[in-house]
């Protein structure tokens, strides 16, 4: 069994390697890399490649850039839970009014933009729901 590294090991890498790591979308990992790119650094997701894209600086000023692929795959299916879990409990609406939530957010964006608002909630989602499991 393959063992994941974490967002500080892949940073290191990063740095150390002087390029890009890529590693599988994980929602802990994301969690700490989209805390890590906030604070010194950005992400996007690419939605054609179907990355989340995160860079940033160590304290030390080096530079560090981590891809995780899979990312869109994933919040697809945070949303199909999302879904399921109503239907499970009798109701569909929750679900829907957050989706709904989701394709207003996106406003004039277009298909192509709702579809990554989607997914780009979705990510932040899944990560919110890690952090809420780990207590943070």
């Amino acid at each position: 069994m393959a063992t994941t590294m974490t967002a500080e090991q892949m940073i290191q890498q990063s740095v150390a390697k002087g390029d890009t790591v890529i590693a599988p979308w994980v929602p802990e990992t994301a969690h700490d890399l989209d805390l890590a790119s906030r604070a010194t650094g950005d992400s996007v997701h690419d939605e054609d490649r179907d990355v989340a894209e995160y860079w940033g600086t160590t304290a030390d000023g080096a530079e560090w850039r981590v891809h995780l692929t899979g990312a869109a795959t994933a919040a697809r299916a945070v949303v199909r839970d999302l879904v399921q879990q109503d239907r499970a409990q009798g109701d569909e609406r929750p679900a829907a009014k957050q989706i709904a939530g989701w394709l207003s957010a996106a406003g004039e964006a277009g298909d192509g933009g709702v579809v990554a608002a989607i997914e780009l909630i979705g990510q932040r989602e899944a990560t919110r729901v890690y952090a809420a499991a780990r207590g943070e």
